[in-house]
């Protein structure tokens, strides 16, 4: 899909495409990393950008915003990326007070860029994301209400991980816009045919023996949220 995305100019310059890089299991325990990657996607933010570089980018976006929505935004985004000073900082604040004010900063960042155009996030591997990233995810479901956002989340169906209630919550709360898909194991067949595929030819390893068993294809599932309220430009279709 993202591929068919670059090469059409229409459907690049008619939809937002953010998609993250699967999440690694090392990250499970950095709070808000999944939120922290979807915000420097969607302001073009390089992960080498300074803190005063990424505030600058921040506001850059932000005053982009029409003016009654820009309260409140800015501090909580450039707080969990790391790019306030310490006198900017208020650290009387406690924790729920900015989880309130992050969930709802980041709710109306991506409502004003969905807003402009329509938008699809490709989620993968959350069953590693960290339990903070998963409840913004859920707080963002909201917006399959009203705004032209397609959201695909990827992952194992581990009924121990926080991306099951993620699952749950979407299912239960969002039934009408939510379709899921589940992805059995591939066969060993399957699996050599994948990585022939991805080395070009090459059979794994080189001297051509079958792919070992414990490398072959994972269950997992693919839960979509999508908005059916706002039609997408034809351009899209």
């Amino acid at each position: 899909m993202h591929d068919l995305w670059q090469r059409d100019g229409a459907r690049s310059a008619a939809v937002q495409f953010w998609v993250h890089r699967p999440v690694a299991s090392y990250q499970a325990s950095e709070a808000y990393r999944v939120l922290k990657d979807q915000l420097r996607l969607m302001y073009a933010i390089p992960e080498s950008a300074t803190s005063q570089e990424t505030a600058a980018l921040l506001k850059e976006h932000i005053e982009t915003m029409p003016l009654p929505e820009q309260t409140g935004v800015f501090e909580p985004l450039a707080r969990v990326l790391g790019a306030l000073d310490e006198e900017e900082t208020d650290e009387t604040i406690d924790g729920e007070t900015f989880k309130r004010q992050l969930f709802a900063a980041t709710l109306a960042a991506v409502e004003a860029q969905v807003e402009r155009k329509p938008a699809v996030v490709v989620l993968d591997d959350l069953h590693w994301a960290d339990p903070a990233s998963i409840e913004v995810i859920q707080h963002l479901l909201q917006l399959v209400n009203t705004l032209p956002i397609l959201i695909l989340c990827a992952s194992r169906p581990d009924r121990g991980a926080d991306s099951w209630q993620l699952k749950e919550h979407a299912a239960e709360g969002y039934a009408d816009r939510y379709h899921e898909i589940l992805l059995r194991p591939l066969s060993d067949e399957d699996s050599q045919l994948m990585l022939d595929g991805l080395l070009s030819g090459m059979t794994w390893p080189a001297i051509g023996q079958p792919v070992p068993r414990n490398m072959a294809g994972m269950p997992g599932s693919a839960a979509i949220a999508t908005s059916m309220t706002v039609a997408m430009p034809s351009a899209i279709g």
